[in-house]
């Protein structure tokens, strides 16, 4: 079965007893795989959201960036520009091959 949610929208899906499987995609990312099981009149709840790695390695990069005059007196040039490469990879491996873990399906109850 396939369902579209929009942002903030909740979903209820009617699915009959037995072991089921669910993933969340987008445009470019997606979830990775849940398994459940579902017994009689059972009803589960799970959260769909995203991982903050990318944030996390956007600010890292932009502070060190932003602090630049700041920092080329203490730290060696090099050093800042590899601290800023390293900021930049870890925002192309989030976005691109670990894609499928960006998003975060999360049981509730």
């Amino acid at each position: 079965m396939v369902c579209e949610i929009a942002s903030g929208q909740t979903v209820e899906l009617g699915l009959p007893g037995g072991d089921h499987k669910m993933i969340a995609k987008s445009l470019w990312c997606g979830s990775e795989e849940i398994n459940f099981s579902i017994t009689g009149n059972e009803t589960k709840t799970y959260s769909l959201s995203k991982t903050n790695n990318d944030v996390i390695a956007m600010l890292i990069t932009f502070s060190i960036i932003l602090r630049f005059d700041y920092l080329k007196q203490y730290i060696n040039f090099w050093l800042l520009i590899s601290c800023v490469f390293a900021g930049a990879l870890f925002i192309f491996y989030t976005i691109s091959i670990d894609r499928n873990k960006y998003l975060k399906l999360t049981h509730v109850s």
